[in-house]
């Protein structure tokens, strides 16, 4: 599987976005929408106790890369959350790991770790992010915001864009780093059906549909539990493929340090070279 086919993947992007619902401003008895204060109320206070999401995931790969060639491949991993700027997603298979990619609260990277003995590193900088670099990785948002995709990140206190898109729907869009994120709720239950974030000119750059939904439980407290998606299925339209991502056993429970620890991840996968996406690059011909 190609650098660019597992980057897509591994960020959950580019999922089934063609077929929308029909916008409307009448909600299921004809009201009025609800105010951008009363969702983000009513929304933060479902995702408030997620403040780690652990689980195992499954992703598998159907269609064709970028020349053409039939690519079919499934492996098996790790997701690790801690909102709202750590990551982890380790993918391998027969228990190695293969593929990890990353964030911490200044770093973001991308390890590719099957050949034993080519293990090359790519990182950078949050701060020094920019569309150009984070191409790179096949990441077509800000690495900040590929959390957001999850839906689990709360929305922020200044005003949002709201109103109905089909019976029973409630539609909330927000500005996110690059562009803005949108959000398509039930309006019972306030679980996202949907995901999708803008690039800054309102091209859809990321989106999921996200259901089979199963409840996480807080470890060592029960009593405190939400309900999260556990099945995205994605289309990755460079490459013409349909992937699926299953989540397993979602817990909020604390994480490792090490899972966001970049220098200790690189000594414990053996990383053989470098690329820092944010030095300075020698001038070409001409200068």
């Amino acid at each position: 599987m190609t650098r660019r086919a597992i980057g897509w993947v591994l960020v959950l992007a580019g999922v089934l976005a063609a077929s929308g619902c029909q916008t409307t401003t009448r909600g299921p008895s004809g009201e009025p929408a609800p105010t951008y204060a009363e969702v983000r109320d009513r929304y933060n206070e479902r995702v408030a106790p997620i403040d780690a999401l652990w689980a195992r995931a499954s992703v598998r790969v159907e269609g064709r890369d970028a020349a053409g060639e039939r690519l079919r491949e499934q492996a098996e991993g790790h997701l690790q959350i801690e909102p709202p700027a750590r990551l982890a997603l380790s993918l391998g298979k027969l228990g190695e790991t293969h593929l990890y990619l990353g964030s911490s609260d200044e770093l973001y990277w991308w390890m590719e770790l099957i050949d034993a003995e080519d293990r090359p590193l790519t990182f950078g900088r949050h701060d020094q992010a920019t569309p150009r670099k984070v191409a790179t990785l096949g990441v077509p948002v800000h690495p900040l915001d590929l959390i957001e995709a999850t839906a689990i990140t709360p929305l922020p206190e200044d005003a949002g864009e709201v109103a109905w898109d089909g019976e029973g729907i409630v539609r909330v869009r927000t500005r996110v780093r690059w562009g803005e994120r949108t959000l398509w709720l039930d309006a019972d239950t306030y679980e996202p059906a949907r995901v999708e974030i803008t690039d800054a000119s309102g091209r859809v750059a990321l989106s999921a549909e996200l259901s089979r939904y199963s409840t996480a439980v807080k470890q060592g407290d029960a009593s405190v539990n939400v309900r999260v998606a556990t099945r995205y299925e994605i289309r990755v339209p460079d490459l013409d493929a349909m992937v699926r991502i299953e989540l397993f056993e979602p817990r909020i429970k604390p994480i490792r340090a090490v899972a966001f620890n970049l220098e200790t991840l690189a000594r414990a996968y053996r990383v053989s070279r470098r690329e820092d996406l944010d030095a300075p690059r020698a001038a070409g011909p001409g200068g």
